[in-house]
């Protein structure tokens, strides 16, 4: 595995590993354009390429990917899965309560039957009205319509819109669900999601 937090460039360690004829090489962020030139190049000779990069979303993610000089047929031929995630606070199961937010009309997806559960504080969660956290996923298989989308170097809201219609779940989907079970709040999903 590839540290990015390490002196030495990441494509330096990157350029090694494939030199020594691994299978399977994982970098810890793509950073630069030279690793994620290595990392397309890796893929396309049959490596499995396992990486992580920062980004909002899966579709803005493979934007910034492009934007970075990507070419786009390799890049499409190389994306096999992508998944997005995020942690949220859970709310304190002995002090949540139903509590009105200005923040819950605002998510994207909401509707009139949500309604905003928080924790107010007790001891059991140190007054802080949480205890625990869960991660919300989007998950993306790259399938032959968004490995066309890839190709054409397809804005971030195109790719967004056929990962949608491929059935992709986004964040905003997976942490609502988590809002109208009860066990997170919308100000908790909005500052995670920066709404």
């Amino acid at each position: 595995m590839v540290d990015a937090s390490s002196p030495v460039p990441a494509s330096n360690y990157f350029a090694a590993g494939l030199r020594q004829d691994t299978d399977v090489v994982a970098m810890d962020g793509l950073r630069t354009v030279e690793d994620v030139h290595l990392a397309v190049e890796a893929a396309g000779i049959g490596k499995l390429v396992i990486a992580t990069f920062p980004a909002a979303d899966i579709a803005s993610g493979v934007r910034r990917l492009l934007d970075l000089g990507a070419e786009p047929h390799s890049l499409a031929q190389a994306l096999t899965l992508g998944v997005g995630q995020r942690l949220v606070r859970l709310n304190c199961p002995n002090c949540t309560q139903e509590v009105p937010s200005e923040v819950l009309a605002s998510l994207p997806g909401v509707t009139a039957d949500i309604v905003n559960k928080s924790g107010l504080g007790c001891p059991n969660c140190g007054k802080s009205g949480f205890r625990g956290a869960v991660g919300i996923f989007e998950v993306l298989p790259f399938t032959e319509p968004i490995r066309a989308k890839v190709a054409a170097s397809a804005s971030a809201a195109e790719l967004a819109a056929t990962a949608v219609a491929a059935g992709m779940r986004s964040l905003a989907e997976s942490g609502l669900a988590r809002v109208r079970a009860g066990q997170v709040s919308a100000d908790e999903l909005a500052r995670v999601l920066r709404l």
